[in-house]
Parts: C-alpha cells; structure tokens; sequence
C-alpha cells in the first residue's frame, strides 16, 4: 500500500519527467523520447509500473508541445491538410502524434526495465 508521502513523491518524479521528454524533445528531436523512457525504466524501476509512467508523460509532454505550437504556428491547418492528403482526417495526425511518444517511451521504459541491472 502506498503512502501520501509515495504518492507526492511519484507525483514530483512524474512531473520532472515530462519536463525532461518534452525539453529533450524540443532540444535533441523525437529521438529524446526513447532514451529518457530508457533511462525512467532504470531510474524509476522502484515504482509502481514505470513503464505506464513513462508512457503517460511523454504523450502529456508531446501534448504540451502540441499546445505550444498551436499557441505559436498553424497545428490545426497543417493536420488538416496532413488528413486531406492521406484520408485520415487531421485528428487522426493529433492523435497519432501524442500516441507515438506514449508507445516508444514505454517501451524503452519496459526494455531496461526487464535487463537493466537490478
């Protein structure tokens, strides 16, 4: 069972873990995304289904990318001519973008989680 000062702890641990996928994003580019999932799954490996955390912030983190830039450049016009062009729809393009961090973190995460030393 898990106590409140685990939880804030968890809770502080996640929140510094966005900020590392979405500034390694923004410095280093989607490559970022599976070696700070790789690094969670060694470094979190004490809680609760790292891999789950990691996925979880990175597509919280890929999102508030995807606000920023909506705050700053043309993200609606630019999923919608993506969904015109592929017969998708543009939120299909959204919803791709914030799953596909949400999948690789995870998995770097469950990776070194399982052969990382233990």
């Amino acid at each position: 069972m898990t106590t409140g000062a685990q939880k804030l702890r968890l809770a502080q641990r996640a929140v510094l873990l966005t900020f590392a996928f979405a500034l390694g994003t923004a410095a280093f580019g989607w490559w970022a995304v599976p070696v700070v999932g790789g690094a969670w799954g060694v470094v979190g490996r004490d809680t609760r289904r790292p891999a789950l955390v990691a996925g979880l912030t990175a597509a919280l983190a890929w999102d508030s990318l995807l606000i920023w830039d909506r705050l700053v450049g043309p993200v609606i016009p630019l999923a919608v001519k993506l969904g015109e062009i592929t017969g998708l729809g543009g939120i299909a393009w959204i919803a791709a973008t914030v799953l596909f961090p949400l999948v690789i973190a995870w998995a770097a995460a469950e990776v070194t989680g399982m052969f990382g030393p233990a």
